[in-house]
């Protein structure tokens, strides 16, 4: 377990600033809760980033008059990755020395930013994730395996003190800005919402950063939003925000994989659930 007095220590002898990345929209009392957990918590040498895709219910001035919060309007075609990448590119500029991509619909105490740092410090060329309290158990990530990249969601387990896992999503990952600097942003392009943390960690990975979860390092996930019944079927396969969004499929595949090819002939597995993910839109369509 973490010692909170060696962290404090520690982090008094090498003060790191951090950015905290937030995308948001229209979800302003979400959105505020988590600032202030942040701006309530106990470690100071912060800059939070509000990466706001055009909200129209007051979110662009939250917190305005507070040196250490930064509201950047993204524009309303910024999804998760556009609205992340706009707050990366901010941060950069800043001379940060760690960068913590979170969403805002997450909750944590008052310890995390300092937990985060402290293991930044001891590790600091990983992507650090922490555990995840969900509804199925305290979640620690996701390892693919052998030829064929099976997917094995991994758990806490008692004694474990950190696991190296290949993808965790993206609602809190401290990343280094070496990391963006050698690997590049997350892909707006091809995976504008959803499995661009997934694809961002699997190419980083290729370049020698590993993504390591903590199960001493904690957040709890509210509830989670249900995609396949937000969408219509005729829109799915190009809506932005849909979970089966061709070119996200495509670019997730070939990193994973290491190329189309490969991904065509070996992914049986991501075909067989991409086929699952359009019969689910269908049957959530017909029993509206």
């Amino acid at each position: 377990m973490l010692n909170i007095t060696n962290i404090n220590n520690n982090l008094q002898k090498k003060i790191l600033k951090v950015a905290i990345i937030i995308p948001t929209y229209n979800r302003i009392n979400i959105t505020k809760k988590c600032i202030q957990s942040i701006l309530n918590g106990n470690y100071e040498d912060i800059l939070i980033v509000i990466c706001d895709s055009n909200s129209s219910d007051g979110t662009n001035q939250l917190f305005h008059d507070d040196p250490r919060v930064s509201i950047l309007n993204v524009g309303s075609e910024s999804w998760w990755s556009g609205a992340v990448n706009r707050g990366i590119i901010y941060a950069l500029r800043k001379n940060i020395d760690c960068i913590v991509i979170m969403n805002d619909d997450i909750d944590f105490d008052c310890q995390l930013i300092c937990k985060l740092v402290e293991t930044h410090i001891h590790c600091p060329s990983i992507i650090i994730s922490p555990s995840q309290h969900t509804q199925d158990g305290i979640f620690l990530g996701t390892i693919y395996t052998k030829i064929f990249k099976k997917r094995i969601n991994v758990w806490k387990q008692s004694n474990i003190k950190k696991v190296e896992i290949h993808t965790s999503n993206g609602c809190c990952l401290l990343i280094p800005p070496s990391v963006f600097k050698n690997v590049g942003l997350f892909d707006e392009i091809n995976c504008p919402h959803l499995a661009g943390d997934f694809e961002f960690q699997i190419r980083a990975a290729k370049l020698g950063y590993k993504t390591y979860a903590f199960p001493d390092i904690e957040i709890f996930q509210q509830s989670a939003t249900d995609y396949y019944r937000k969408i219509s079927f005729f829109s799915a396969f190009t809506f932005k925000g849909s979970p089966i969004l061709f070119s996200q499929y495509i670019a997730f595949g070939k990193q994973l994989f290491g190329g189309l090819i490969n991904f065509i002939f070996l992914g049986i597995i991501y075909h067989m659930s991409y086929v699952y993910g359009i019969i689910k839109i269908i049957s959530k369509n017909l029993n509206r």
